[in-house]
This record gives structure tokens, C-alpha cells and sequence, in this order.
């Protein structure tokens, strides 16, 4: 039998650095605003002064860096990339948080560890389980007569793969004991990549990344705004609101 499994390898770029398309987008949006009350304050002034005033000029030379960063996301059909490190993707870790890295993925021999193929992605585990299979085929020449795998590997769409290729696996359920006994567990907050917020399940209120490092590590905190959610108390003991 063979075992798959990945490991996130955190890229060297850091996540505050990293462009969002998004933030981007509502930041063209608030430029444009700011140019045009400018422009209009200055109409109504009648300067007649040549040049642009340097809060005007600076203003178009912000919007005009990000016009180009929306393209270039646009381009390699992205909506999270790091200037200077863009093959990595947001990914969630082991520890639960979402950080810039790279998945590498392995498949070992259960009887020898021996590694029988590997690679490295930027995308998470849910659609890596066949390719992993092919991947040995392409070495070996064969597959195993099992194939394991945990419940990260868990989907649809590669059970009928794997069936239609005539590979075995063995695959996880995913755990839902510890969501089921607390409906304010972290998992229920779904991550939203494009806007890079959580969403809560109960209020849909979205958690607005801070940007604010903790001390000693690369976590960022989100937090809820909405103070005054009826559900606080049990949510969190927090009167802040919420984090993850």
C-alpha cells in the first residue's frame, strides 16, 4: 500500500506584503473619489497654476500602481500574490492559520518509507489524491493495491476519478464530532480568500483582518466588529468581539 499526505511550507514573502485583489479594487475606488473632490476643490479655487498640485499628483501615481497591480493579478488569474514571491497561495496550515506557502506533497511505500513520488503545489490538498496516483504510475510503472490517504484528500470529484482510472483508495471522513459540540468552533468560520475575512456562520458578519502581527509570530488576527452580537457571551469571552 502507498500513503499521500502534504506538508505547507511557508514561502519566504511575507503575507502583509501580499496584494489582494479585492483591497485593491476598493482602493481604486476610494482614489477615484479622492480625485475628483480634489480636482473639484481646485476648479472651485481657481488656481490657474501650472502643474499639479502635489496631493493631486501623488494621488494619480498611487491610482496609476494600482491599476497595474489589478492587472497583473488579472493577467496570472490570481486574486492573492506577493510581488517578489508570486508562485505561493494563501494556504491554511497545520496550526489552523492562513499563511503564504507551498504544499509538498509525497507518497511513500508503507512498507519500505520509501518515497515513490512527490511534487509541490500551490493549491490545497482536495484535488492532489489522483494526481499523486498518476505520479507513481508514471515512476513505477504500477500502483499500489491500496492507496491512503487522510480526510484532507476527501472529495467527490477525485473518488470518481480514482474509480474511473481503477485505483483503490482509502480516504478519511472528514471529522465533524468536535464542529457538531460547538457551533462557535473555529471551522465554522468559513475563510473567504478574495476578501481575506472569515465569515460567521450565525450573523454572516464578515471578520476584518487587522493586520496586526501577534507578538513572536507571522499570525494575523481577525476580528468581528459587531460588539454588540447578541451571541458574544457565548461565542467568546472577549468583549472586544470575536477573534480568530
Amino acid at each position: 500500500f502507498h500513503v499521500v499526505d502534504g506538508t505547507k511550507i511557508l514561502a519566504q514573502g511575507s503575507k502583509s506584503k501580499t496584494w489582494n485583489k479585492n483591497k485593491l479594487i476598493e482602493n481604486l475606488a476610494h482614489l477615484d473619489k479622492s480625485i475628483e473632490a480634489i480636482s473639484k476643490e481646485i476648479e472651485s479655487s481657481g488656481n490657474k497654476s501650472y502643474g499639479l498640485p502635489e496631493k493631486l499628483s501623488e494621488k494619480k501615481t498611487l491610482r496609476t500602481e494600482v491599476k497595474n497591480k489589478i492587472k497583473e493579478l488579472e493577467e496570472a488569474n490570481r486574486n492573492h500574490m506577493h510581488p517578489k514571491d508570486p508562485d505561493p497561495t494563501i494556504m491554511k496550515t497545520k496550526s489552523g492559520t492562513y499563511e503564504l506557502a507551498y504544499n509538498a506533497q509525497a507518497m511513500v511505500d508503507g512498507q519500505s518509507n520509501i518515497i515513490v513520488a512527490e511534487t509541490v503545489v500551490t493549491t490545497n490538498d482536495e484535488n492532489m489524491l489522483v494526481p499523486m496516483i498518476d505520479e507513481v504510475k508514471k515512476n513505477l510503472g504500477k500502483v499500489a493495491d491500496e492507496n491512503l490517504a487522510d480526510a484532507g484528500y476527501h472529495t467527490e470529484s477525485q473518488f470518481a476519478e480514482a474509480e474511473s482510472k481503477n485505483y483503490n483508495v482509502l480516504v478519511n471522513n472528514k471529522d465533524k464530532k468536535k464542529t457538531k459540540k460547538n457551533p462557535f468552533h473555529k471551522s465554522h468560520f468559513k475563510y473567504n480568500e478574495e476578501k481575506d475575512v472569515f465569515v460567521c456562520p450565525h450573523k454572516e458578519v464578515e471578520l476584518i483582518n487587522e493586520r496586526e502581527k501577534k507578538k513572536g509570530s507571522n499570525t494575523f488576527v481577525y476580528r468581528c466588529p459587531n460588539t454588540s452580537c447578541p451571541l458574544l457571551e457565548k461565542c467568546c469571552k472577549d468583549k472586544g468581539g470575536r477573534t480568530i
